[in-house]
């Protein structure tokens, strides 16, 4: 007879983060009792008049240290708007043909746990930039108590 704190209830979860204040970083936290694998993270960033160079990252934390941070292709300008998508299975990071798309692979196997997190993190944000469109799917196992 198998145990039932043995059984762990997969499924697949899509969630929408709300949008941060302006010139702040997005994340999502992981619940207790679950482990997830992040499929894909999807986002917009529109960039204020200031002239500074912009980089996005995503960083995986334990809550306290990174463990990872995958970083864009390319640098994003001031006055502008684009799309970043970050996702399994993607061979190398590029930029869409429009250049308005920035597209980065995440790894297939990084498992993040209870207390862990995942934070979008713009390198030399502005006051008026913003985060918004935030989406991240993911596949959840929860261990049942």
């Amino acid at each position: 007879m198998q145990h039932p704190l043995d059984v762990n209830i997969f499924d697949m979860v899509s969630v929408e983060i709300p949008a941060p204040a302006a010139g702040s970083p997005a994340g999502l936290g992981i619940p207790g009792q679950t482990r997830i694998l992040i499929v894909a993270a999807t986002f917009r960033l529109v960039t204020d008049a200031n002239g500074a160079n912009r980089t996005v990252h995503m960083r995986f934390t334990d809550g306290t240290n990174t463990i990872l941070e995958i970083g864009s292709p390319a640098v994003q300008t001031a006055s502008i708007t684009r799309d970043y998508n970050f996702a399994i299975g993607i061979g190398s990071p590029y930029v869409g043909a429009t250049d308005d798309e920035r597209v980065v692979p995440l790894p297939s196997e990084l498992y993040l746990v209870t207390g862990w997190d995942t934070v979008i993190n713009v390198e030399n944000i502005q006051a008026g930039d913003q985060l918004s469109e935030i989406f991240f799917t993911y596949q959840r196992w929860v261990h049942p108590i």
